[in-house]
């Protein structure tokens, strides 16, 4: 148990965590050299932010934080301690700990226990009532629908790419 005023870390996962990294398009400079149908070259402005893309990643790490209050509850398993910390945030205490590496091994556990649950909601069927008949029916139209979409997108980039910079 730590008390009121004690430096811990907590155990975090984050499922969904920002990361910035170079953009694949422009690798970083801001602009695209295009050329041309008649071989002529023209740089455009690429549609990054400042050479770089956001990107969504599960993320697990260990944070320092104080302690600012304790709760104790009495259940079927004997008592539980939950603690306080700033912004009001309430934590088990089976993610607090006193050592960094300590943190981590929780915040990986977490990362791995959230990704066999995503894995097994993907494996399992959409909609319980349906048969696998119908599932493998609804994903086949899908796919055909998501490959006629991306066949249009790309008709629309080739036409895109043959354009200059200043034609609207």
């Amino acid at each position: 148990m730590f008390a009121i005023g004690a430096v811990v870390y907590l155990a975090e996962f984050a499922p969904m965590t920002e990361v910035w990294v170079e953009c694949p398009d422009c690798a970083g400079k801001k602009y695209l050299r295009v050329i041309l149908g008649n071989d002529e070259e023209v740089t455009i402005d690429c549609v990054c932010y400042r050479g770089k893309v956001a990107q969504w990643e599960p993320k697990a790490e260990a944070v320092l934080h104080t302690v600012r209050g304790l709760e104790t509850m009495e259940g079927a398993d004997g008592i539980q301690i939950r603690y306080k910390f700033s912004g009001g945030r309430v934590v088990d205490s089976r993610d607090v700990f006193a050592t960094d590496p300590e943190a981590m091994i929780r915040a990986e556990e977490r990362g791995e226990k959230y990704a066999a649950a995503q894995n097994k909601r993907e494996l399992a069927k959409e909609k319980d009532h349906k048969t696998w008949a119908w599932h493998v029916h609804y994903h086949r139209r899908e796919v055909k629908r998501a490959k006629g979409e991306m066949e249009r997108h790309e008709a629309k980039l080739d036409v895109a790419k043959k354009k200059d910079r200043g034609t609207k």
